[in-house]
């Protein structure tokens, strides 16, 4: 609460205003922790792919790989968390979201919450429900697509709410219920001291139709990634392109095929070697290459070793990304912490054997020259 002043004398004298705003606490507020890592995670990914390009561009070659490579390989499990984060506080932040939107709709008491904090947790399930919709159709969805939905969903949930007036209904009717349950009923005996009435702490009550509603606007853009999924996948039925490599089993196409080239190698040097076969990776990623035929030879191409998990240090050794801060840790500390195996490429081409990792089989400066490159 807060005493307004004014600057005219005769109202100061004569006007006796006090002001105020809800402020929402949130005990469970320190399991949203998570977040920093899947921050974590992903800025990691981020610098190596950074580097990548850095490195490829240095070398004249402009090469951009997939940023949600590493978010496609866990949209269950980052949706899971989100979930069980509201269960573990009781959806305590999405009722204290539909209160702050039906207050701000109903143009009653202002709440004051930090509408950031609820951004990044739709956003996980969005990512996640749009992985989960490409995997189950077997598609590929555009990360910037999803992304961008989500953004204008979630910025204009108000404005996309004022369309919908069962929405708007419920969410209101929920944040002027929780105002009514703030008043506090004076007894009729203490009447007489003060004429005033008063608001006061109490219990913020989950409203599960008012919850609903609001997310509501938030995941109506959805719908969009749904069509956007049916007709890409409708469009390849109809048209199959050859030169996306779904597969790298020529079986069932390759990118780039030539009729009656490299029938006699299924698998690049690369998958043989490293036993990970190029993946038909699907969900919530770019459209990318697996391999390419130069003069009747089978070579992994770039988009497929970077988003089938791998990358190249000092154009000597073939890494999994998922293995880089394992070997930086080997290197400062001079410990062989655990078993970590890599493999050493020369002519493009990766050796079948793999070499397990010591402190002194690499150092710090071929870690920071990370790039990619066409595999035989």
């Amino acid at each position: 609460m807060r005493w307004t002043l004014y600057d005219d004398p005769a109202l100061a004298l004569t006007t006796w205003q006090w002001a105020g705003c809800t402020q929402i606490k949130n005990s469970w507020g320190w399991v949203r922790c998570v977040h920093f890592v899947f921050a974590v995670d992903t800025i990691f990914n981020l610098c190596v792919l950074l580097l990548v390009i850095f490195r490829n561009y240095q070398r004249r070659k402009i090469w951009i790989g997939d940023a949600f490579v590493s978010i496609s390989d866990s949209p269950l499990l980052r949706g899971l968390v989100i979930l069980a984060i509201w269960l573990m506080e009781n959806f305590w932040q999405l009722s204290s979201l539909a209160l702050r939107d039906g207050s701000m709709l109903g143009a009653s008491v202002n709440v004051f919450s930090f509408a950031q904090i609820m951004h990044g947790d739709p956003m996980s399930l969005y990512v996640s429900l749009a992985g989960l919709l490409g995997v189950a159709l077997q598609e590929r969805i555009d990360p910037a697509l999803t992304i961008l939905l989500f953004e204008l969903g979630f910025r204009n949930r108000l404005t996309i709410a004022k369309w919908l007036p069962l929405t708007t209904k419920r969410v209101v009717g929920y944040a002027e219920s929780d105002y009514l349950l703030g008043i506090a009923k004076i007894p009729v005996e203490l009447e007489g001291f003060s004429p005033f009435g008063f608001w006061s702490t109490h219990h913020l009550v989950r409203n599960a139709s008012a919850i609903g509603s609001c997310l509501f606007p938030v995941f109506v853009t959805f719908a969009i990634i749904g069509v956007y999924a049916v007709i890409r996948k409708v469009y390849r039925r109809k048209y199959p392109s050859r030169s996306m490599a779904y597969s790298s089993r020529l079986t069932k196409g390759s990118s780039l095929m030539s009729e009656g080239k490299g029938i006699k190698n299924p698998f690049t040097m690369f998958e043989m070697a490293t036993g990970a076969e190029l993946q038909n990776r699907v969900g919530i990623i770019c459209d990318y290459d697996n391999c390419v035929y130069i003069k009747g030879l089978r070579y992994a191409t770039a988009d497929g070793i970077y988003c089938n998990g791998f990358v190249i240090a000092n154009n000597q050794w073939l890494i999994r990304t998922g293995d880089l801060w394992s070997i930086l840790l080997i290197i400062i500390s001079g410990l062989r912490l655990r078993d970590v195996f890599v493999y050493e490429v020369k002519d493009h081409k990766v050796s079948q054997t793999a070499r397990l990792v010591f402190p002194t089989t690499m150092t710090v400066h071929d870690l920071v020259r990370l790039n990619t490159t066409v595999l035989a």
